[in-house]
């Protein structure tokens, strides 16, 4: 696999430092932020639960959908590498960082959102307990979802395999992505 690592200069480790950065930043920043306007909101007595529904009826619910996102999260992490990802040769290294690139900022914010849940759900119910619960929840699943070398390694070689038998992508949408590498 070195050999592919040379070929067209991309390396699965350097392609991964942006996307964990923002990573961590979104998995980490996001859940303590509606942790802390939530116990701040507890705190002063802003929120009042809403209608006549037992708690445990919205966690439930929620719980549900924090565990079908968390679903949807892996299913995406095995389909967003499954097509080719290169324009052309020339652009290998730039597309490849785009690639990995948005493919982690789709995962983070998908993982991310289980602590929006949390929030919505403090606001239906006034329960901070179980809010702490889905914020630690996305943290976790971010954990465990994200990309990591190994994962980034495996897309490479996939995407090496693609170029060398022809295949290239004809999606323009990335744009250009903070990924520059110099």
């Amino acid at each position: 696999m070195d050999s592919h690592l040379n070929k067209y200069g991309v390396s699965a480790q350097e392609a991964l430092v942006k996307p964990a950065l923002l990573g961590l930043t979104i998995n980490l920043g996001l859940p303590l932020t509606v942790y802390l306007i939530a116990s701040w909101l507890g705190a002063n007595g802003s929120v009042t639960p809403i209608g006549d529904t037992p708690p445990v009826l919205h966690l439930a619910v929620f719980g549900g959908v924090a565990v079908m996102d968390t679903i949807v999260a892996f299913v995406l992490r095995r389909k967003l590498i499954e097509p080719p990802a290169i324009r052309s040769r020339e652009t290998f290294q730039k597309d490849f960082n785009n690639f990995v690139f948005a493919t982690s900022l789709i995962l983070s914010v998908q993982t991310a959102l289980i602590s929006v849940l949390g929030f919505v759900f403090f606001y239906l119910t006034g329960a901070l307990t179980e809010t702490a619960l889905f914020c630690v929840f996305s943290v976790v699943v971010w954990q465990v979802a994200r990309p990591r070398e190994g994962f980034v390694a495996a897309m490479l070689e996939k995407q090496v395999r693609f170029v060398d038998e022809g295949r290239f992508t004809h999606f323009r949408g990335f744009g250009n992505l903070p990924t520059e590498t110099k």
